[in-house]
């Protein structure tokens, strides 16, 4: 008789490779998933299902707006150890706005810091704005111009070096 000689199983450890392989996935899910739940959600605005539904007022503000026919000209005069100064030339159907008043705000679109500027009187179609203590780099200029009950809302990216 023969005997029989028993050949040693050699794919016993393949299936705990398969194993190994779900607990990486699941160890990099998870991962993703802290990392998700830790950091910045991406919403520009607190509330934007409200904004959402009250888009027709946000559109009607902008055209009466538009009727009021004010264009802003921005000139950046100058920007000196974190000093910016701003020049707004404001006119209403080609002719100077005679008197009205700017509010001003700058922020850092990334980072969400904000400098509230005072109130200045608006001249002839001019105001000058001025901000200490701001770094380089980008800023978005938000002006609120006002004059009587006309209320008119621009801005501009302003790069600063």
């Amino acid at each position: 008789m023969m005997a029989s000689a028993t050949m040693p199983r050699r794919g016993r450890w393949i299936p705990w490779i398969f194993v190994l392989g779900f607990f990486v996935m699941l160890g990099a899910n998870g991962s993703l998933i802290y990392f998700a739940r830790q950091s910045w959600v991406g919403l520009a605005y607190d509330r934007p299902y409200e904004r959402g539904l009250a888009y027709n007022s946000l559109l009607a503000e902008a055209e009466r707006e538009a009727a009021l026919g004010w264009t802003v000209a921005i000139t950046l005069q100058d920007y000196r150890d974190g000093t910016l100064t701003l020049a707004l030339h404001l006119a209403e159907k080609g002719n100077p706005i005679p008197d009205g008043e700017a509010e001003a705000r700058l922020v850092r679109p990334v980072e969400g810091d904000a400098v509230g500027l005072d109130p200045v009187p608006i001249r002839d179609g001019r105001a000058l704005l001025a901000a200490g203590g701001l770094r380089p780099g980008q800023w978005d200029l938000r002006l609120t111009i006002r004059r009587g009950a006309a209320v008119l809302h621009t801005g501009r990216r302003l790069v600063l070096r």
